[in-house]
């Protein structure tokens, strides 16, 4: 678990006090200190094991647990009106690797797409090189292989480029934590801050699409008919994602209009009923 609390000192002397009260008599005070012993574990249990997604969490500070590492960063409910009111201007990431894991695995492809005032403006992507042989699983998934990536960057380069062209913008990603986890731990690695903001259309579609089969990438983009042309490539996936977003933001503009409309009609015949 990380920490073994029955190794710990304090825990023994805490314990100890907690039996001597009981066994003296104390029992009231004894349980209170047992409860508040039981809660704490609790809580530092569950500390360990959670995805770090609380705001103000020291950016690109790794939480190690087990064989994972894990990192910390601020999400964004964008399904709210005062939030759309606030974040207007955005960038799209998306990651091919050679893994599924940041720590062991290595980032191949790097595709963005920046969204202001709600509009795609501009767009960002490279091959990385990964100085490693790209395994054959992750090439029969991409395409992109060991020759492709020769003479692409490595990502001591590429990655400053992106941190860069994404600037103060919030950032969206199709299932976030994993090219998060991308992004953040190579940004640890270049000793490089990643402070923004984060929204997940993953978990948006499963929120406004709950009747589709599955959310993926392409299951998502398929449903609301946004071309989709190389899955697995991180432009043609970027783009796809910005669509996605934006076709959200439209239907959660469009729902919030229907409500005004509904809270104004109820009102208006309040109004008549109060008059007649």
């Amino acid at each position: 678990m990380g920490k073994q609390f029955y190794k710990k000192w304090w825990f023994w002397v805490i314990a100890l006090i907690t039996l001597g009260a009981i066994g003296s008599g104390q029992v009231p005070f004894g349980v209170i200190i047992l409860v508040a012993i039981v809660y704490f574990i609790a809580k530092k249990i569950r500390g360990l094991q959670k995805t770090y997604t609380d705001v103000n969490v020291v950016p690109n500070k790794p939480r190690v647990y087990k064989d994972k590492i894990e990192f910390s960063y601020e999400e964004i409910n964008i399904t709210t009106k005062k939030s759309r009111k606030e974040y207007k201007d955005f960038v799209v990431i998306d990651f091919e690797t050679t893994g599924l894991e940041s720590y062991n695995h290595r980032i191949v492809e790097i595709g963005a797409v920046k969204i202001s005032d709600y509009e795609v403006t501009d767009t960002f992507n490279t091959l990385v090189n990964p100085k490693m042989k790209i395994p054959k699983e992750a090439y029969k998934i991409s395409g992109i292989s060991n020759d492709m990536v020769k003479k692409a960057p490595t990502i001591e380069r590429a990655l400053p480029e992106l941190i860069s062209f994404i600037g103060d913008n919030v950032l969206i990603a199709h299932n976030a934590p994993f090219d998060m986890k991308f992004l953040l731990y190579n940004a640890y690695k270049l000793n490089l801050q990643i402070k923004n903001p984060v929204i997940d259309t993953l978990w948006l579609c499963r929120r406004l699409f709950p009747d589709l089969k599955n959310h993926k990438l392409p299951t998502v983009a398929k449903a609301l008919k946004i071309p989709l042309e190389s899955a697995h490539r991180s432009l043609d996936d970027a783009h796809a994602t910005a669509e996605i977003f934006l076709r959200c933001i439209e239907l959660l503009n469009r729902r919030d209009e229907e409500k005004a409309a509904a809270r104004k009609a109820a009102k208006q015949g309040e109004s008549k009923e109060v008059a007649g």
